[in-house]
């Protein structure tokens, strides 16, 4: 799908290493994943491509071999252990990198090794999300792992467009599509996106310093070790009918969106307000005959139904939960074609994006990929010290991303400040997660690169 929603290399994958073996230089290191990387990308072309913008106005890939983005970074002082144990992802801004633009000469993969003085590593890996998303980047890296360890990966890497997710070509007649608008997902304040119907704004945008366009966040990252994952699990579930079930993911995306709501105070100040929970679906649990190794976008947006948010606030967890399981049950190969097709059918495509009002607003979106075992990224010289994503240099309010680490999951909540105190704050937040520090794990990182 051709939307402005995914063109961005964010989130970047972030894997945190041991020192590599004293036989093994930082160049000799850096020369076998170079080699490695060329044989994976021979049978993944675009990946080594650049994005173009082709005659009729819409995002392409040149397949012209110029290879991945890929520099190497000496940092001033030892790896942090708040990084190399998990605790945080702020302070990761400069272990990643973006190539701005989307036409012309922008890489659909960025890689950065950063060698600290105690000869730990961090890699980052930043794919386009207009190419593939986090279960694809995952089958990538997957195979790239087995190539650096001296294996035959399992499986072969496939990146053609399905034909399943291809236009069927019956005629679309809803006007409005349940997950779908056309609402850009931006950053922006109501005001920003307003300007922007005038031509003179437009003119000036490019040039606008970013901090006068985007409002201050803060990132927090909140853990839910595997025990209490068990007991919010067998909470919300508790007095279901037989046969229903919430999932440990519905369940820990329905105490977020209560709690952000709540901290938003928008039961208080505007109970009527209605929310929404919006969050994106992994395509590959719901689109039939997918290849394991297959690379492309199956990102499949959902959204679920609105309630007000005193509703919300009033009722236990359970009861936003089952909300969640009921649009994920919805998700099915017909709803998944019927969503290519209705988007197909916009006179403006790059305008299309979930329908939702999050930024400053209402409602809430989740990206989960719980479901991706990340610790399987080894190099071939220790596990992992540490793995998930990096931060986004692009501050979203109301934005949370949910990862999987060796001991349950963990989210890292982007909100404005004074809603994270709040959240900090929330009882039932902090009764299912480690217990969370103060407002220094939050500030932004030091300046650590040379």
């Amino acid at each position: 799908m051709d939307m402005w929603l995914f063109r961005t290399h964010y989130p970047p994958i972030i894997v945190f290493l041991p020192p590599l073996p004293k036989e093994t230089t930082l160049d000799a290191f850096v020369a076998k994943c170079q080699a490695t990387l060329a044989e994976a990308l021979a049978a993944v072309p675009p990946l080594a491509g650049r994005f173009v913008v082709n005659a009729g106005g819409h995002l392409a890939v040149d397949c012209n071999d110029e290879g991945i983005h890929l520099r190497v970074a000496e940092a001033n002082c030892p790896l942090p252990q708040r990084l190399a144990s998990g605790l945080t992802i702020n302070g990761t801004e400069q272990l990643h990198f973006e190539v701005p633009g989307t036409g012309g000469n922008v890489p659909l993969l960025l890689m950065q090794i950063t060698r600290f003085q105690d000869d730990r590593l961090c890699i980052s890996m930043g794919f386009h999300h207009t190419f593939t998303y986090g279960y694809g980047a995952f089958a990538f890296c997957k195979y790239w792992m087995h190539l650096m360890r001296g294996e035959k990966p399992p499986y072969k890497l496939e990146y053609a467009r399905l034909k399943c997710v291809e236009a069927s070509g019956c005629p679309v007649i809803a006007l409005e599509h349940p997950t779908m608008g056309n609402t850009p997902f931006m950053p922006f304040s109501k005001t920003v996106k307003d300007l922007l119907g005038f031509a003179a704004f437009c003119a000036v945008f490019p040039v606008i310093p970013r901090s006068l366009l985007y409002t201050a966040t803060v990132y927090h990252r909140f853990h839910f070790p595997t025990a209490q994952l068990k007991e919010l699990k067998a909470e919300v579930n508790q007095g279901l009918p037989a046969g229903d079930f919430v999932s440990t993911n519905d369940a820990v995306c329905a105490l977020l969106w209560r709690g952000i709501t709540n901290a938003r105070e928008l039961a208080k100040q505007t109970p009527a307000q209605v929310t929404h929970c919006v969050f994106a679906m992994n395509g590959r649990n719901i689109v039939p005959d997918l290849p394991e190794g297959y690379v492309g976008n199956v990102h499949i947006p959902n959204r679920t139904e609105g309630v007000t948010a005193a509703e919300l606030c009033e009722q236990p967890v359970s009861w936003s939960a089952k909300l969640i399981r009921n649009v994920v049950k919805r998700a099915s190969p017909q709803f998944v074609q019927d969503m290519v097709d209705w988007v197909s059918a916009q006179p403006n495509i790059d305008s299309v994006g979930p329908r939702t009002d999050h930024h400053l607003g209402p409602d809430v979106v989740i990206s989960s990929v719980s479901g991706l075992p990340l610790s399987e990224l080894d190099f071939g010289f220790g596990r992992p010290l540490s793995l998930g994503v990096a931060k986004y240099s692009v501050p979203f309010d109301g934005f949370v991303l949910v990862t999987s680490y060796g001991a349950g999951f963990c989210a890292d909540v982007s909100v404005l400040g004074p809603t994270m105190e709040a959240l900090l704050a929330d009882d039932d937040i902090s009764r299912f997660t480690w217990a969370p520090v103060g407002r220094a794990e939050y500030c932004e990182g030091d300046e650590w690169l040379d």
